[in-house]
């Protein structure tokens, strides 16, 4: 009977070490979870930044598609002019750029034909009151000749293209591709020909792969 009475009491004592011992692992296991909670409260909050990526754009003389207004159309030291003193004359040339209403243009957008304008001398509209104002194509079906100055009577023998082009414009008449003739608007940056005559030699022909490539200045009837 005492040996009974002492494996039992050696089973009781083994139990009780045993729920001692599991006790004191979850009392360890408390705080340990305790302890981190409480060093993540007092700890300063972190946070990490989103990667981002940034693009770095620079500017360009590139020309924009807008060009409606008041213009000077340029090349080089020279700009597109009407005869100031015969208001009857349609020719237009090429002379040494100044500021006055001879070497203005107002670019009228073409209702819905994009990049396509009108082109109006305003020493014609606004000083003289003179409607034979509008840049226009050739009749020729090979657009062989200059573009004059005339009433608005014709339809895409008036009407223009201006294609941005670096950092300027190229000019093409819509009359002439519609006729898949040489289109685009060419003239000499220079003074050239015979002096005696204001036109000659610095009027403007019609090139079939490009043109020369315009300034145009904003200008003003004032």
């Amino acid at each position: 009977m005492s040996g009974i009475s002492n494996r039992n009491a050696g089973g009781g004592q083994m139990q009780m070490m045993m729920v001692v011992g599991l006790s004191c692992a979850a009392c360890l296991c408390l705080a340990s979870v305790a302890g981190g909670a409480w060093f993540m409260y007092k700890s300063p909050a972190t946070t990490t930044a989103p990667t981002t990526t940034t693009t770095t754009t620079t500017d360009t003389d590139t020309a924009s598609g807008d060009v409606a207004g008041m213009k000077q159309i340029k090349n080089g030291g020279l700009s597109l002019v009407v005869d100031p003193k015969s208001q009857n004359s349609k020719s237009t040339w090429f002379e040494d750029t100044q500021e006055n209403l001879q070497h203005v243009w107002e670019f009228v957008p073409v209702p819905n034909k994009d990049e396509t304008y009108y082109i109006s001398s305003q020493q014609r509209q606004f000083k003289k009151g003179n409607n034979t104002m509008y840049l226009t194509a050739p009749a020729t079906s090979n657009c062989s000749g200059s573009p004059t100055v005339d009433k608005p009577v014709y339809a895409d023998r008036q009407y223009w293209k201006v294609i941005p082009s670096g950092d300027g414009y190229q000019l093409a008449s819509v009359a002439c591709l519609n006729r898949r003739a040489p289109p685009y608007l060419m003239s000499s940056g220079a003074r050239a020909g015979n002096k005696k005559g204001a036109s000659k030699g610095r009027t403007a022909t019609f090139s079939a792969r490009s043109g020369s490539v315009y300034s145009l200045v904003d200008a003003s009837t004032e």
